[in-house]
């Protein structure tokens, strides 16, 4: 997927069902590679990691979006997202969201729900 970013591409979006054989996702990333070589791309960017590194809370909110991200079952995917991606990894980069009030961040478990649910 052409990500606009120079001598770079990207496998995120990708979505593993619980069907899919184990492994498949692993083969994806190494032909991913492959074609990163024969295209001359320096760079594969593995995507996001939502709530992938949540440091310590500055507010309440984050305390709370914490509480939710640590301790809800339906979020502990992201933490096994950002540990698959890991073994491919050497660097990351932090991306951050602006929002206008500290209680706008509750809003953030719903919508990554929304969009990133898994099968």
């Amino acid at each position: 997927m052409p990500d606009f970013a120079p001598q770079e591409c990207t496998y995120d979006l990708i979505r593993k069902t619980v069907k899919a054989p184990n492994g498949s996702m692993d083969a994806m990333i190494v032909k991913l590679v492959e074609y990163a070589k024969s295209n001359e791309l320096w760079y594969i960017n593995l995507g996001l990691t939502p709530l992938g590194e949540m440091k310590e809370p500055d507010n309440t909110a984050e305390e709370v979006l914490k509480f939710v991200y640590n301790r809800i079952g339906s979020f502990k995917h992201y933490q096994s997202l950002r540990d698959f991606k890991e073994k491919y990894a050497d660097r990351w980069e932090n991306k951050y969201l602006i929002y206008g009030s500290d209680f706008d961040l509750l809003q953030i478990p719903a919508a990554l729900r929304k969009i990133t649910k898994p099968k």
